[in-house]
């Protein structure tokens, strides 16, 4: 890579000392202003084929799937 000296990384030197300082504050959304976050994670590939099945057998998108079961489960740890 040509010409990069003025992108050399940095250490991080701030410390984290609360929520605070990984997330910042937002104002509060309905559910209809919540934007979808592209974001990855590995499933085991049994409990993928469960969700595409589910969600095409009921007329579904996969994220639609998985965002409904992380809220109850969320919501069931009062988290």
């Amino acid at each position: 890579m040509k010409n990069m000296k003025g992108f050399a990384p940095t250490a991080a030197t701030r410390e984290v000392r609360g929520i605070g300082d990984v997330f910042r504050e937002e104002p509060a959304m309905s559910e209809t202003e919540d934007p979808w976050m592209m974001t990855s994670m590995r499933l085991h590939s049994s409990v993928r084929n469960r969700i595409k099945v589910y969600a095409f057998s009921n007329g579904l998108r996969m994220q639609d799937v998985i965002d409904e079961a992380l809220r109850v489960y969320l919501d069931s740890k009062g988290a």
